[in-house]
């Protein structure tokens, strides 16, 4: 059975916390620097609620917050790379490597502070276990399982897996991938 989809524009109620994917970071963030793309402005809308709701607890993890950062950091230098695999370039050419990477942080300064400022809790999943050994076990053995039922990113696996194990069942994004994992709410805008 496919998730249970709904449309993040006329999402009401909100679930009691949900799961927020690097898309919806992203999109809310073009979407309150001035982008008019529909999809963006619905996301900046829905972050919007989801923050200012006292019946909802938004939140997302480390891996969501280096996956945003890193895509414009990571464009900067592979425009500075010429062709060449981001390995061989930084190998090849360390200080142009260095300065593109320099130059696409200033990129990415602004997203943090707005990641900041949003007011979605960034935090590790409530395992079962305290143990951190456990806790990373936990987060592979989901994933794997995750991995053999659907053809799926591994970001988009790992995403989902902490959502699981936090027992947040509703995840908010813009990846149609989501679509058809069993056992989730997704609030997207399609």
């Amino acid at each position: 059975m496919p998730a249970i989809v709904h449309d993040m524009r006329s999402a009401v109620p909100l679930p009691p916390a949900v799961y927020i994917d690097t898309s919806v970071l992203l999109g809310a963030y073009r979407g309150g620097s001035g982008c008019r793309v529909r999809r963006d402005l619905a996301c900046a809308r829905f972050l919007k609620g989801a923050v200012a709701s006292s019946a909802c607890a938004p939140w997302t993890s480390l891996l969501a917050i280096e996956e945003a950062c890193w895509a414009p950091l990571r464009e900067q230098l592979r425009q500075s790379a010429g062709g060449k695999l981001l390995s061989e370039f930084r190998k090849t050419d360390p200080q142009a490597y260095a300065a593109a990477y320099q130059s696409g942080r200033g990129a990415v300064d602004p997203l943090m502070e707005f990641l900041k400022h949003l007011g979605v809790e960034v935090r590790d999943p409530k395992v079962p276990s305290r143990r951190s050994a456990s806790a990373h076990r936990a987060i592979c053995f989901t994933v794997r399982g995750l991995m053999r039922c659907y053809g799926l990113e591994m970001f988009d696996l790992f995403h989902i897996a902490l959502a699981k194990l936090d027992g947040t069942d509703a995840i908010a994004t813009l990846d149609s991938g989501y679509l058809a994992v069993d056992g989730i709410e997704v609030y997207t805008c399609r």
